[in-house]
């Protein structure tokens, strides 16, 4: 509802069919409704209203489309983040993995508050934070107070990923993973990075 309110075309297209709806009744007499008048304007009417849904039609089914396609984007990162912590889970150290996990996690959590409006600092992203415990004191300092994770876009998401990268380079110089787990775990990532960049940039 909350879109609808502050959809600019939806109020333009209301606003189209009430003004003609207007002018119509003011323009039209008994005079005019006894000579055959009305019957024009109705056509006319009949003739607007049929491009109006027409219009209202492309409209939802434009907002349908886009709705799927972000459905579908969420749920890709919601993948690859569960196949990126399934295998550092498997292969890293208690400790590191979590880390990653976190990281992902609050990377996910970052790009949607900085993605609508609906979803803030306050009411999203502060109160799943605490919750989940996804970032140390100084983490979040870095994230929050450096940055700024509703208005600065995709900045903070992309922050923690790169942490992420840097701790996955950590963990294959320590042995911990070999060049192709690595491999695996870079790919899952940046194929996440990539997917929210896109999302930025549509939405």
């Amino acid at each position: 509802i909350g879109e609808i309110v502050f959809d600019v075309y939806f109020w333009l297209t209301l606003m189209t069919y009430v003004v003609f709806r207007v002018w119509t009744e003011t323009r039209t007499t008994d005079d005019d409704l006894s000579g055959g008048k009305f019957s024009s304007a109705s056509f006319y009417l009949v003739f607007f209203a049929g491009f109006l849904l027409s219009f209202l039609l492309f409209y939802i089914s434009q907002n349908n489309s886009r709705y799927f396609e972000f459905l579908a984007d969420t749920m890709f990162l919601m993948g690859r983040i569960n196949d990126a912590a399934t295998l550092a889970k498997t292969t890293l150290p208690i400790e590191r993995a979590r880390r990653i996990v976190r990281y992902l996690n609050a990377s996910h959590v970052a790009a949607y508050t900085g993605l609508s409006a609906s979803y803030n600092k306050k009411n999203f992203f502060d109160p799943l934070v605490q919750k989940h415990a996804l970032l140390s004191n100084s983490e979040y300092e870095h994230i929050t107070g450096e940055m700024n994770v509703e208005k600065d876009g995709a900045k903070p998401t992309f922050e923690l990923i790169t942490w992420v990268m840097m701790d996955i380079r950590a963990a294959q110089k320590e042995g911990h993973m070999d060049s192709n787990e690595a491999l695996q775990m870079r790919t899952l990532v940046l194929q996440l990075r990539s997917r929210i960049a896109k999302i930025f940039i549509l939405r």
